[in-house]
């Protein structure tokens, strides 16, 4: 038996290793419109394991429409004699053409059947063949999310019961092909024996899912996020940290405090295979940085969750403000405020007269006022710089005291300052100990 507790981090999607070969064939058909729309239309089609993937453009951008292959789907060609009748009438003027039923098995009123021309007969024996070759390796996949049809128990150590009916989703394969499966009912994750996967039932995804933003407190200030997709027992929780991408039912950094879901306008039509793909190339395309914004070579959480929404066709715009941006504007508004307070330069009241006073306020305390101690910091070292070189400046006294002033609203802790010297005198008890460069300050007043 395997031991759950030694594998806690399999479920990290692959940077290099063990990723999704590559799509078994793909290229363009002539698809048979169905219902009122008789017309042969052109589609680019891909074919991955169990799923044959149609779309507008080779890119895969517009309409698609995702065929989830079963055990006993099956391709014929127009002219073969086990062929509908349907497909014989359309050999006349599509003599390379092929069926694909999915569901042969199926009542009328639920069959899906398919009609395509390969335009040569190379192609037609190639896309035949690729399709047998996926519904004869027909299997459960990374991300499926699957439902226990036998009362069994897991292949961990220790073994777990898994009632009937419980689902869960799978996280990772390893090299025999035994599953690693987060279970709903089970807070260790629960290993499974490929001989098993006959009392697993894969749950089918719906064409349409609604996503939501999981914003996850790591303590008082620091915010995760994380990007869910789905509803119910098809939901799955994508998210981005240190050790890579995470997928599952529930966030990996849960902390303890209290979660705030945002669900966002819109749905997406892409699949599971579509995502975790996508997942797979970012996480071999990008090293993780708290910073995050590329600003030292990395991303972190919350741009994972943009670009995740972006690949999903979502508006990212709905999306809260990054952290990043919030820092950085939090700290200059603040270097800002305490250098002008203390030179007089008038140059905060100029901005604001242009922007509007109540933004230098808004992104320097609203946003983040935890911030503007980190901001004042760097406004000091303005602060020491001018002193040094016996810089004043009140040559513009007005604006010198409107500048005062609106430091004074956007922080109680600076006074309203005339002179430099003074200014820098009392910059010092809002700046916290640091050591020889508060000392250094006092030296030069």
């Amino acid at each position: 038996r395997k031991s759950a507790s030694a594998c806690e981090s399999a479920h990290v999607l692959p940077r290099c290793c063990h990723e999704r070969p590559a799509a078994a064939m793909e290229g363009w058909l002539t698809k048979y419109g169905c219902g009122t729309l008789k017309a042969w239309r052109p589609r680019w089609c891909k074919l991955h394991r169990a799923s044959l993937v149609l779309s507008e453009d080779a890119a895969g951008r517009h309409k698609r429409i995702s065929l989830e292959l079963l055990p006993c789907s099956h391709a014929v060609a127009f002219v073969d004699p086990g062929a509908p009748a349907q497909a014989r009438r359309l050999a006349r003027a599509m003599p390379f053409g092929f069926v694909l039923d999915i569901n042969p098995q199926a009542d009328d009123n639920a069959r899906q059947v398919f009609y395509f021309d390969a335009a040569d007969l190379r192609l037609l024996h190639r896309w035949i063949s690729a399709i047998s070759s996926a519904v004869g390796s027909w299997t459960l996949q990374l991300g499926d999310v699957v439902t226990v049809t036998r009362t069994m128990f897991s292949d961990s150590y220790p073994p777990a019961p898994l009632q009937e009916g419980q689902s869960g989703v799978i996280l990772e394969f390893d090299d025999r092909g035994d599953a690693y499966i987060d279970m709903d009912c089970h807070t260790e994750y629960q290993w499974i024996r490929r001989h098993k996967f006959g009392d697993l039932q894969r749950v089918a995804e719906s064409t349409e899912k609604p996503v939501a933003l999981e914003v996850v407190p790591q303590n008082e200030i620091i915010m995760h996020w994380a990007v869910r997709v789905g509803t119910g027992k098809e939901a799955r929780c994508y998210e981005f940290d240190a050790d890579g991408v995470h997928v599952g039912r529930r966030t990996v950094l849960n902390k303890g405090y209290e979660m705030v879901t945002h669900p966002l306008e819109g749905t997406t039509s892409r699949s599971n295979y579509e995502i975790v793909d996508w997942c797979i190339e970012f996480n071999k395309n990008n090293s993780y940085a708290g910073t995050g914004e590329g600003v030292f070579g990395g991303k972190n959480c919350q741009d994972f969750a943009v670009a995740l929404c972006n690949f999903l066709d979502l508006d990212v715009s709905q999306l809260p403000w990054r952290q990043a941006n919030i820092v950085k504007t939090a700290t200059a508004a603040g270097a800002v405020v305490a250098t002008d307070a203390v030179l007089g330069t008038g140059i905060l009241v100029t901005a604001c007269e242009a922007l509007g006073t109540g933004v230098a306020t808004t992104a320097g305390v609203a946003l983040a006022p935890q911030l503007l101690a980190a901001g004042a910091v760097v406004g000091s070292v303005g602060v020491v710089t001018a002193a040094m070189f016996g810089l004043t400046y009140d040559s513009n006294p007005s604006a010198s005291a409107a500048s005062s002033s609106l430091s004074s609203q956007s922080t109680a802790s600076l006074e309203p300052v005339q002179r430099s010297r003074t200014g820098a005198r009392r910059l010092i008890d809002v700046v916290p100990r640091m050591g020889r460069f508060r000392r250094r300050v006092r030296c030069i007043l």
